[in-house]
């Protein structure tokens, strides 16, 4: 996920300006789970800083510091003295997109311990499940990718006797699911929704999904001459300059200033205190808080770091891209530029291209390949 996860922790990347961690917790909220434990490592200050005790979300949250990420296996064993008195746990990852009705469907499964697996072709790293009878019977690591296969999500319900199986050089959770499949059969559940962002042109589609719950509202000021046309989510503060078009769904956070006579046309998240200047075009784009787009700019299939300025008609170019390889072009369509990027003025960028963190290009380039932080190009 380089180049945001630079600063921050994934589970913290908005994505309908709300990170994705929080959807996570809101769908335990729902489902009535209120007593949550977070593993928390690298750049953890964000998430405690943001959810706190969990009191506004109405739930209770208990932190407990891996200082060394050495696997997924090894941030669940920090939770062991927690869990060891209670009858049975979920297990999430916080860095994944799993519906209110899926976590349900876990608690409800008439079995102390259940795996939520799904149809994907993240096999590589998850693990492909064969079922039987709607039980699991083995879980099988292989190096195909491209090709959907099920999966384990990385979800479940346990019990504490699953601590039991783990060996000091235990570091990956698939590895001590599958010694406990092995042991004997696990009640396996079918995922409705489960996303998981990989490259960062992955969070376009985790935005898409969330931003059809999106509930329309509208906030700060509205010009004369702008047009809504579907779910449209407007921050107080924001000001729609005239003759803008706005066709959901879109989040919009606080401050930002649009216009006049742009267009947006969903997916679209726009973050905090963003600038987007007259006659730009913006299609199925996820721009995070405090940037600035110029005058005439097109971008469609976009994720823009907070703190990037894009010059005046700043271009996003679709269609294959050569250097993609297979089969990573389609998972890597789209383009995502990093934080604090300037983009002088008349600046095209090609599809499937990733930008790092403080990169700066000077007017009238055609970018063809990803670029490193730092890049600078005149």
């Amino acid at each position: 996920m380089r180049p945001f996860t630079r600063g921050q922790p994934k589970v913290m990347l908005p994505v309908g300006n709300r990170p994705f961690l929080e959807y996570l917790v809101r769908a335990l909220e729902r489902n009535g789970i209120r007593e949550i434990i977070m593993v928390v490592g690298y750049c953890r200050e964000r998430i405690m800083s943001h959810f706190g005790d969990g009191n506004a979300y109405r739930v209770n949250i208990q932190y407990v510091h891996q200082d060394k990420q050495l696997g997924t296996a090894h941030a669940f064993r920090c939770t062991r003295e927690y869990l060891s008195g209670e009858r049975n746990f979920l297990l999430l990852a916080g860095d994944n997109l799993v519906e209110m009705e899926d976590i349900r469907a876990l608690v409800d499964a008439p079995a102390d311990e259940a795996l939520l697996t799904t149809l994907s072709s993240l096999s590589t790293k998850y693990g492909v499940v064969r079922e039987q009878d709607d039980l699991v019977i083995s879980i099988t690591e292989k190096e195909v990718v491209g090709f959907e296969e099920q999966i384990f999500t990385g979800i479940g319900k346990f019990t504490p006797s699953i601590f039991d199986l783990m060996k000091e050089d235990t570091l990956m959770l698939t590895s001590l699911i599958r010694d406990r499949v092995e042991r004997s059969p696990v009640r396996g559940i079918h995922a409705m929704t489960w996303m998981d962002a990989v490259y960062p042109q992955d969070l376009l589609r985790i935005n898409r999904r969330v931003l059809e719950d999106l509930p329309a509202g509208y906030g700060g000021i509205v010009e004369p001459g702008v047009m809504f046309n579907g779910h449209v989510h407007v921050g107080e503060g924001t000001i729609l300059r005239a003759h803008t078009r706005l066709k959901g769904p879109i989040s919009i956070g606080k401050g930002v200033v649009m216009g006049p006579s742009s267009s947006i046309t969903g997916p679209v998240s726009i973050g905090e205190n963003t600038v987007i200047g007259p006659f730009c075009e913006i299609r199925n784009s996820l721009i995070m808080n405090n940037v600035t787009i110029a005058m005439g700019s097109f971008i469609e299939g976009a994720v823009i770091g907070s703190g990037t300025t894009l010059g005046p008609r700043f271009t996003t170019r679709r269609g294959r891209n050569r250097h993609a390889p297979e089969p990573l072009a389609q998972r890597r369509d789209g383009i995502a530029m990093g934080e604090n990027c300037i983009m002088e003025e008349n600046i095209m960028a090609d599809n499937g291209i990733t930008i790092g963190n403080d990169v700066h290009i000077e007017a009238g380039k055609h970018v063809t390949r990803s670029l490193e932080d730092g890049t600078i190009i005149i």
